[in-house]
Formats: structure tokens, sequence, C-alpha cells
């Protein structure tokens, strides 16, 4: 895979994840909020059921006539049998029926249709201690929890899109030096030439240091390149006339140095000299090539003298 798209899947992918997790967070924390208004709205609504009725000495009559809305009023008696029921929804009376002797409110599903429902035991008419059971229905709960759904997830593209965006941005803007260099360095290895990455003075970033030290390193190439060629020319050069002399005086000694004592030693002590003078001469040579700019040169004392 290349490393453009590595950038963007990174990035794509990380931000994908946090936006799960605070999604999920907000949905959670919104759910919980929402169940838990619910549940202490219509406790509310049950005990003030309870405080109606049951302060009656005939509370069937009472129920009757109380104002029930959209919901339903039902008493539940101890073996779960419904005693009474006031609804003006026939829905409601398919819901399942719980008997209870204590307080308590709960959020149940019937036919994909969320519900909130209050238990309060109550007196009933005969002595026995029966469940008023108030339902009211939370599709607004339910409706709610929907369109946050809906929100965040059309919040989460609107994110990501421009995310996906970024990361091709982002990858464009750190692989263009990449590329400029990969490029640089082909054209080098093809043309045998060299050749410097151009860097304004404003760039201060890692992008540009890599491109610096490119720039510094192709600078010391070059220059060990051309001492390279300096030494195969100035070598060339300085030896061409040592070896000429070698030369001479090896043709004049085998013509004439084997009888001649005076040539034989004047050739010796020739080439002898010419040897030494091509030793030292490779010696500065090979240090020029090598750099080696810490040869100390022997200093001598100068006499400057006046002349009138």
């Amino acid at each position: 895979m290349k490393l453009n798209r590595r950038i963007i899947l990174v990035t794509t992918v990380w931000l994908f994840i946090i936006l799960l997790v605070v999604n999920s967070a907000v949905y959670l924390f919104f759910k919980q909020f929402m169940e838990e208004s619910e549940l202490n709205q219509i406790s509310d609504q049950g005990q003030a059921a309870i405080e109606t009725i049951g302060n009656h000495p005939t509370p069937s009559l009472l129920m009757d006539n109380y104002l029930i809305g959209e919901g339903m009023l039902r008493v539940v008696r101890s073996d779960d049998r419904i005693g009474k029921t006031l609804t003006k929804n026939p829905t409601y009376r398919n819901i399942q029926a719980t008997y209870t002797t204590s307080q308590e409110a709960a959020i149940v599903t019937y036919e994909n249709a969320e519900y909130a429902i209050s238990r309060q035991p109550l007196i009933w008419d005969d002595g026995s201690i029966v469940t008023l059971e108030l339902v009211e229905s939370i599709e607004h709960y339910s409706n709610a929890l929907r369109l946050l759904q809906t929100v965040l997830l059309t919040a989460s593209l609107l994110v990501l899109i421009p995310s996906f965006i970024a990361g091709q941005l982002l990858s464009r803007f750190i692989l263009t030096p990449i590329r400029t260099l990969i490029g640089t360095m082909d054209e080098i290895s093809r043309k045998g030439t060299f050749k410097k990455i151009n860097v304004t003075s404003k760039q201060t970033d890692e992008l540009a240091q890599m491109s610096a030290t490119f720039n510094h390193m192709i600078e010391l190439l070059q220059q060990n390149f051309e001492k390279q060629q300096q030494f195969v020319s100035d070598a060339s050069h300085e030896l061409k006339t040592p070896l000429t002399v070698i030369e001479s005086y090896a043709r004049l000694l085998k013509r004439w140095g084997k009888k001649d004592p005076a040539i034989l030693d004047e050739a010796v002590e020739a080439i002898y000299s010419e040897a030494l003078r091509m030793r030292g001469m490779t010696q500065q040579m090979l240090d020029l090539a090598m750099g080696d700019n810490q040869t100390v040169q022997p200093m001598s004392r100068l006499h400057l003298s006046r002349h009138h």
C-alpha cells in the first residue's frame, strides 16, 4: 500500500473511531436522561392517580370519572387478572399486566412501540390489595432517539468527508517533497550529474530539513568528485615529467651506462631523485584527494631588506 493511502486510511479510521466513541457516549447519555425523565414523569402521574383514587372509600366509582387522556389506567389483581380498565385506545389492553405491591416504573415495548408504566399498590373496594397501572405512550421519546441517531450519523458523515479530503491534502503536502527527492535522485542516476532541490528560506519543517540535508550531501559528493577529478588531472600532469626523466636515463643506461661509470652514477642518482620526487608528489596528491587540510606546513623565517 502506498504511503498516501496509508495516511488517508489512518486519519480517516482514527477519526471514525473517535466519532463512534463520542457519538455512542452522547447517544447513551441522552437515552439514559430521557428514560429517567419519562420514568419520573410517569411515576408522578401514578402517584397523583393514587392520591386521587386511593383516598375515596370506593375507588372503583372515582376511577370511572378519572380523566385518563390518551393512556390507560387499570387495576391488576394478585393473580395478574385485570379487574378494571379505563382507556380510549384498545391497543393498550394487550400490554401484559403485572401485579406488584411496591411502587415501580418501567419502560416496556409492545409491537415495536414503547410505553412507560407506573405501578402503585392500592386498597380496592373489597379490601384487597391491587396494583394500579398507569400506561402512557412515549412515542415522542422514540422519535427523539431516532432524530438524535439521524443527527449524529449526518454530523459524522459531514465530518468524515472533509477529513478524507484533508487526509488527501495532507498526504499530498507530505509526499510532494519526497516525490521531488525521488525524481531528483532518478535524474542524477540517469544523467550522472549533480542536482540540488530548491528549498525556500521560509520553510523550517522536517521536510525542508530533509531537502537541505540532501542538498548538503549532494554538495559533499560533488566536492569529492571534483577532488578526484583534480587528483587524476594533477597526477597525470605532475608525474609526466619525472617519468620522462626516468625513461630518458633508463635509455641512457641501456646504451652507454654499462661501460661509462660516470654516466651510470649520474643516471642512478637522477632516477633515485625523481623516484623520491614522485613519492612526495603522490603523497601530496593523496592528501589533497582525501581532503587532508590538517597537514601542518613547516614555517621558515623571511628576511626583508630595504633597498635605497
